[in-house]
């Protein structure tokens, strides 16, 4: 697993296509390792 920062992964989802973009801390942890992504 290669972790990915958060400007990454929006890089990475806009090139896929997909212009809606919300990134918040992950379900149920409080360490900031961990992403919620909903793109659209």
């Amino acid at each position: 697993m290669r972790p990915w920062t958060e400007p990454e992964l929006r890089a990475v989802l806009h090139d896929s296509g997909l212009r809606n973009v919300e990134i918040s801390a992950g379900v149920g942890r409080r360490t900031p390792d961990r992403f919620f992504v909903v793109a659209y």
